[in-house]
């Protein structure tokens, strides 16, 4: 009887509880100071965002779609053919569903990015914060960050990208403070968080990857193949469903941005040192996030938790892709997801000793600084001129004329100079033109006007032909050159391209014209997909100057191949990318209102 009675009594210690574990106790932030100090931390944040708030031209290229689609054209950009012309389906949802509730493209757009982007940031706060030094540390680095509070807005996909890392870290990295219904099925919850990541952006993807495959081994162990696989695939069936929809309905699984931007011609090697100017770039324009992926990278590598080791390598294979596709043209954009991630290792890494007046002297800094640069924007431009490194200040080129702070009763936002030739170009009953500027004058313009985006982000033929100079290209303008009779081709007029061209056109054409079901689509849809048509595209013959005459003489006799005089084709506002670079760079420079820059 003793006996057993001792044994039931080390049965029961062993099956309590241990009182005080360290990874399932939440943050300690409930102790008075600390708990208002992260909460003040997170309103400086907000603050900072909402001062800076602003709504870039490139993100209304995805709101002309959201606007097509809400009056009823499908998910085009061009009506009349069916293009994916964004490379954010997730956020594209999120932006039809808040203009569906709010009808102004400028202000919901806002709304929705400032509501996810806080939320982003109040998860590594109180979701992944160890203690309150460590939660304040790394909401005062992403804040300090000119990259990640000027793209916490803009209208990009940035917002829902860190906050779904965010999830994903959160649920990876601190798997003891999950509620029940999530711990059940760690794998499953991870691979859906991860899918949904992937479909936001699928370079995102690389992120979570080695996280992800951490997770899958340990689980294959536990718990057997098939029941790790199975998990992963339902975890990834929003993501595989996305893609099948994209090749049913577009005809293509990926991106047209995605074609336009990887079969360009230009050298490897040519895009990966344009990558490294992209980095070098950063370090003069925004110090706090290379010391925030510098700190994050060392700290996240020198844990003694493989978890925290895993995520790190996850942003740097992201900090790798980014080098070698060449980086992008506007400051920053892609770095602030590798920074969100590492300041997600921040949050979790006990490095920071956990006493009220330590954060004091941590957060005291931060409201410093935010008082002194509160009433400034003299942000530096890098470099005298834009064309030195392809690389410009995004929200300073457009805080004149869409930024939150210029808001007014009276006053429609964006108020930009594209805008208002949009609205001209759909007044004067102008049908085609070709241009590089499409977000604020495409949507403006509405449906009746067919712009021909000659930088091939929306255009299906376009983004399958090399650029017009492999050497003298601007990084994300790959200009292409309109074939020969191109225009006249879209405008109605029967083919007028070469043979070849034609060939390949019209298979296009059932991909991205015809009626979605039929036998001659899928035969296309398998041929294009497998590049069995790709021979047809040849050496491309592009418009000559010379032509020009000729085309304005056919069009005087009524031939339907005429130019751009009847229809209202007109190219006067693409200028050579280097002079637009220039201007754009003068007028940064000098502060005043920045001249047209193509495929800004």
């Amino acid at each position: 009887m003793g006996v057993r009675w001792i044994r039931s009594k080390k049965a029961a210690r062993v099956l309590r509880p241990p009182e005080k574990v360290a990874t399932a106790s939440p943050m300690p932030v409930e102790e008075g100071a600390e708990r208002w100090l992260v909460i003040g931390a997170l309103a400086i944040y907000l603050t900072l965002v909402l001062r800076t708030a602003w709504v870039t031209d490139d993100a209304f290229i995805s709101l002309r779609t959201v606007d097509n689609f809400l009056h009823g054209y499908g998910l085009r950009w061009n009506v009349s053919e069916r293009v994916q012309t964004y490379t954010h389906p997730l956020w594209l949802f999120a932006l039809i569903g808040v203009n569906a509730l709010w009808r102004d493209p400028f202000y919901s757009t806002v709304a929705l990015s400032v509501a996810t982007s806080v939320a982003a940031v109040a998860l590594v706060a109180l979701g992944l914060g160890r203690t309150a030094v460590q939660a304040v540390f790394a909401v005062t680095m992403l804040a300090l960050s000119k990259a990640f509070v000027d793209f916490s807005t803009s209208g990009l996909e940035n917002p829902l990208s860190h906050l779904l890392l965010g999830a994903f870290a959160w649920i990876y990295l601190t798997p003891a403070r999950l509620p029940a219904f999530l711990a059940r099925r760690p794998m499953f919850t991870l691979a859906l968080v991860a899918g949904l990541a992937v479909l936001n952006r699928q370079d995102t993807g690389l992120v979570v990857l080695p996280g992800l495959v951490h997770v899958a081994v340990r689980s294959t162990r536990e718990r057997g193949l098939r029941a790790t696989l199975a998990e992963l695939a339902l975890g990834f069936a929003p993501f595989g469903a996305w893609l099948c929809f994209s090749l049913f309905y577009y005809g293509f699984p990926f991106p047209n941005t995605a074609y336009a931007k990887l079969s360009t011609g230009i050298e490897g090697s040519r895009l990966r040192e344009q990558g490294v100017i992209y980095l070098l770039n950063t370090v003069v324009w925004d110090p706090a996030l290379v010391a925030l992926l510098v700190i994050g990278s060392c700290l996240g590598f020198s844990s003694s938790d493989p978890k925290q080791r895993w995520f790190t390598l996850g942003a740097l294979f992201y900090l790798a892709y980014v080098v070698n596709v060449g980086g992008d043209f506007m400051a920053g954009r892609f770095l602030t997801v590798p920074a969100y991630a590492l300041a997600c290792v921040l949050a979790v890494r006990p490095v920071l000793p956990a006493r009220p007046m330590h954060v004091l002297c941590l957060a005291l800094p931060f409201v410093l600084l935010f008082v002194v640069e509160a009433g400034t924007e003299g942000w530096p431009v890098v470099g005298k001129e834009v064309e030195a490194s392809g690389v410009i200040d995004e929200r300073i080129f457009y805080r004149n004329h869409a930024s939150l702070m210029l808001a007014a009763r009276n006053k429609e936002l964006p108020d930009h100079a594209w805008k208002r030739e949009g609205r001209d170009d759909a007044r004067r009953g102008i049908k085609f033109r070709e241009s590089g500027t499409m977000g604020y004058r495409g949507y403006f313009a509405g449906p009746s006007v067919h712009y021909i985006d000659h930088y091939a982000l929306a255009d299906p033929l376009l983004s399958h032909l090399r650029v017009a100079d492999p050497r003298g290209f601007r990084i994300g303008h790959f200009r292409r050159r309109l074939p020969r009779g191109y225009r006249a081709t879209l405008q109605g007029g029967g083919c007028r391209m070469s043979r070849e061209l034609c060939r390949y056109y019209a298979e296009l054409s059932l991909l991205t014209r015809a009626p979605l079901v039929s036998w001659p689509r899928i035969a296309a849809i398998v041929r294009m997909n497998l590049g069995l048509d790709d021979g047809l595209l040849g050496a491309v013959v592009p418009e000559d100057e010379g032509d020009e005459p000729q085309r304005h003489e056919k069009s005087d006799k009524g031939d339907p191949a005429a130019a751009g005089t009847q229809t209202g084709d007109d190219d006067d506002d693409d200028d050579d990318d280097a002079s637009e670079s220039k201007d754009a760079a003068k007028a940064v420079n000098q502060g005043a209102q920045p001249a047209p820059s193509a495929g800004e």
